[in-house]
């Protein structure tokens, strides 16, 4: 359709999250990850079933839930380096598609909800934001 196609973030931006940690914070993050792994399937099941009912509030309280295991200054900083911090690079960027006007962004359910969610941070700015599904 000829769209214009563009990144809120680089890859490098992306993994510069994990290289920037800690190795030692690194490793129980994975092992909680494999520890965990066989809970991952439904989790994810249990992520898209509440995606699919439309209700942002419930995608953060399953964050939330998620986030209970393992050690909770980790769960709290991955929280803010992957969730938060993103959220407010990403609401900077966009700004100039925003107000271009016809704007589709596409991020992550999970960057919608909460007081760092993307929905408060464009609303905090002055859009109205509204469901589109």
């Amino acid at each position: 359709q000829d769209k214009a196609v563009y990144g809120l973030e680089t890859i490098r931006e992306q993994l510069d999250l994990f290289d920037t940690m800690p190795e030692s914070d690194q490793v129980i993050l994975l092992r909680d990850a494999v520890d965990n792994l066989s809970e991952l399937d439904a989790m994810n099941a249990e992520l898209l079933a509440v995606y699919k009912q439309r209700d942002i509030e419930g995608l953060l309280a399953l964050n939330e839930v998620s986030m209970q295991t393992g050690d909770q200054r980790l769960a709290k900083d991955f929280q803010k380096r992957v969730i938060d911090d993103r959220n407010h690079l990403m609401a900077e960027r966009m700004q100039q598609y925003l107000q271009q006007g016809k704007a589709f962004v596409a991020v992550g359910a999970l960057h919608l909800p909460g007081e760092e969610g993307l929905l408060n941070l464009l609303e905090q700015q002055g859009y109205t934001v509204r469901r589109v599904y």
